[in-house]
């Protein structure tokens, strides 16, 4: 996926590690909600740095701190892309959602 002129891949699998304390933070967030007014930067971080696998940037995209430099226009738009994308892996998850989509 491209995100403001950069090549960006995601993971398809959530390691429960990580997603185990982090998934009830995103729980909480509402449709229309702004993300950077719900977010602590760690838990930013840690979103980031466990869904995002690849990216054209010189750091490595696993580890937290890779993020701390990115340009902020850059790192909200790979934010909000990244939430859209472990939501879309939840709901995907859910029981009955496969039935769903393939009637």
């Amino acid at each position: 996926m491209e995100i403001q002129g950069h090549e960006v891949e995601f993971a398809d699998t959530l390691p429960a590690g990580t997603w185990w304390g982090l998934f009830p933070k995103l729980a909480q967030i509402e449709p229309g909600d702004k993300l950077i007014e719900k977010l602590e930067w760690d838990t930013v971080r840690t979103l980031l740095a466990g869904t995002v696998t690849a990216w054209d940037l010189d750091a490595d995209p696993s580890t937290p701190e890779a993020y701390d430099s990115l340009d902020f226009m850059f790192a909200q738009a790979l934010c909000a892309e990244v939430y859209a994308h472990v939501i879309g892996l939840f709901l995907d998850a859910q029981p009955g959602t496969q039935a769903k989509k393939s009637t």
